[in-house]
């Protein structure tokens, strides 16, 4: 979902609703002005509310913002036969970076 914001986002953010908790990605961040010179942020945003707590299953959730399980699969698979496959390593960063998160 296309969204804007006078206020940058992290690329990855948690809130707390208790139970349940609002799991978000914020992608292809662009900064901007608008006619009165105000910085306008714009950007996709993906989210899912969950009940994950433990620290695994909400790097999951971040996960599957951007890759469904089977597009993991097919990923892994890649990686399986060429650890220098570049949708891999891509993929890994991007898991990395869901680790560091957290």
């Amino acid at each position: 979902m296309k969204t804007q914001s006078t206020i940058k986002p992290n690329k990855f953010k948690i809130n707390d609703l208790g139970r349940f908790k609002e799991v978000m990605l914020f992608e292809n961040i662009i900064e901007t002005q608008n006619e009165d010179g105000d910085t306008i942020y714009e950007y996709d945003m993906s989210m899912v509310t969950t009940q994950s707590q433990t620290r695994d299953d909400l790097i999951a959730n971040f996960i599957h913002l951007k890759y469904t399980y089977d597009q993991e699969i097919a990923l892994l698979n890649k990686g399986l036969q060429d650890v220098n496959n570049v949708e891999y390593i891509a993929y890994r960063d991007y898991v990395n970076e869901c680790k560091k998160a957290l």
